[in-house]
C-alpha cells in the first residue's frame, strides 16, 4: 500500500503521472507475453531474431507496465485522493465551454475555449490522474472525459478577463460614453420596430435576429426604452407608457395619413374620428401593431383577432362616451294668458 504525501496530491505532480488504464495496460501485458514467447523461441534456435534486441524491447515493456500501474492506496489516502478530485472538479468546471460553445465554432467561443484551457490544462490532468488512482480498473469510455460535465448554460464569468487583464482595467465612463453616442444616433424607424417587436413580447434572441441588432445595439434600444419611462413617472398626467413612447405624428402628418388609409380602411376610421381619438392612440388602446392593422391593405380584410380587437375597442370607447355626454334638462314651460283688463 502506498502513502502520498500533500506534495504528492499537489496538482503540479498529479499532473506529471502518466497511469496506464486497464485496456492500455492488457494490451501491454499481452505484448510482452509474446515477446517473451518469441525470445524464448529464438534463444531455442527455433526462429531466427536479433535476441539483444528483443531483450532490450522486453526490458522496455516492462518498465513501462511498471510505472505506468497506478499505486494500491490504502483508505486513508484514497480519502485524500477523492476530495483532490472533487476541488479539482468544482475549480475547472467554473466557466467550462458548454456544448453549444463546443459545437458552434465561433472566434468567440473559441476564444472563450483557449482561454479555459490555458487556465485549467493542468487541473484537468490532475483530475484524470485522481480518478485514475481512485479506480484504476474502471474501462468504462467516458470514465475520465470532462465532456461528461458539460452543461446547457454558461456557469461562471468570462475566463478571458483572467488573461486580458480586464480586472484591472476600468472601463465604466468609456461605456458610458458609447452608450449614450449609440442612443443619441440610433434611427428612430428601428427603434420603432424595436418597442413594436418588444409589445409584442418578443425574445431578445429573436430580437436581434429581426433587427440584425448587436448586443450593445440592443442595450442601447432599452436604455432609451427606460429613459422614456422614467420620464413618464415623473408627470402623474402622462398617458400609458406604450402611448406616450409610441409618440403621435404631427397634426397635418396624421390627417395626411388618416385620409390615405381612409381609401383603404373605410369601416373603423369614423368611427374612431368620432371618438375624439387618433389612429395611434386606438392602436395602443387596442393592443394591436400598426403592421397588423394595415395589414387589410395587402389581404383584403384583418385576421380574425384584430377584427375582435377592433370590435371590443369601438364598443368600449362608445359606452365611455355614451356615460360621459350631458343629458339634456327640459323645463317644463309654463303658459301665460293674459287676463283682460276691466275699464
Amino acid at each position: 500500500m502506498a502513502t502520498l504525501t500533500e506534495h504528492d496530491l499537489s496538482v503540479g505532480e498529479l499532473a506529471k503521472k502518466a497511469y496506464l488504464n486497464v485496456d492500455q495496460r492488457h494490451e501491454l501485458e499481452q505484448s510482452i507475453v509474446a515477446t517473451e514467447t518469441m525470445l524464448n523461441e529464438t534463444r531455442a534456435g527455433r526462429v531466427e531474431g536479433d535476441v539483444e534486441a528483443m531483450e532490450k524491447h522486453l526490458s522496455r515493456e516492462r518498465q513501462m507496465l511498471h510505472t505506468g500501474m497506478p499505486p494500491q492506496l490504502d483508505t486513508q489516502t484514497k480519502n485524500k485522493v477523492f476530495r483532490k478530485v472533487q476541488e479539482l472538479e468544482a475549480k475547472f468546471t467554473h466557466a467550462l465551454p458548454t456544448y453549444e460553445q463546443m459545437q458552434i465554432p465561433s472566434p468567440n467561443h473559441i476564444d472563450w475555449h483557449v482561454a479555459w484551457e490555458r487556465q485549467h490544462q493542468q487541473d484537468v490532468l490532475a483530475w484524470k490522474t485522481g480518478l485514475l488512482m481512485l479506480d484504476p480498473d474502471n474501462s468504462e469510455p467516458n470514465f475520465r472525459n470532462i465532456a461528461r460535465l458539460r452543461g446547457n448554460k454558461v456557469a461562471g464569468t468570462d475566463p478571458r478577463k483572467y488573461w486580458q487583464g480586464f480586472e484591472a482595467i476600468k472601463f465604466a465612463q468609456t461605456e458610458q460614453q458609447i452608450l449614450e453616442d449609440m442612443i443619441a444616433t440610433m434611427d428612430d424607424t428601428a427603434y420603432m420596430s424595436f418597442l413594436q417587436l418588444k409589445s409584442a413580447n418578443w425574445s431578445k434572441k429573436n430580437i436581434l435576429r429581426k433587427l440584425d441588432w448587436s448586443e450593445p445595439m440592443y442595450q442601447a434600444a432599452e436604455s432609451r426604452y427606460e429613459q422614456a419611462l422614467l420620464g413618464l413617472s415623473e408627470d402623474e398626467d402622462s398617458p400609458t407608457p406604450r402611448a406616450a413612447i409610441l409618440q403621435e405624428p404631427d397634426v397635418e402628418e396624421a390627417e395626411e395619413t388618416e385620409v390615405v388609409e381612409e381609401v383603404e380602411i373605410a369601416w373603423p376610421l369614423p368611427l374612431i374620428k368620432a371618438c375624439g381619438i387618433s389612429v395611434n392612440k386606438f392602436l395602443g388602446l387596442a393592443k394591436i401593431t400598426g403592421t397588423r392593422f394595415y395589414q387589410y391593405k395587402k389581404t383584403g380584410n384583418w385576421p380574425s383577432d384584430v377584427r375582435k380587437k377592433i370590435e371590443k375597442t369601438l364598443q368600449s370607447l362608445q359606452n365611455r362616451q355614451e356615460k360621459t355626454e350631458p343629458v339634456a334638462v327640459t323645463e317644463p314651460v309654463i303658459d301665460i294668458v293674459a287676463e283682460p283688463i276691466e275699464a
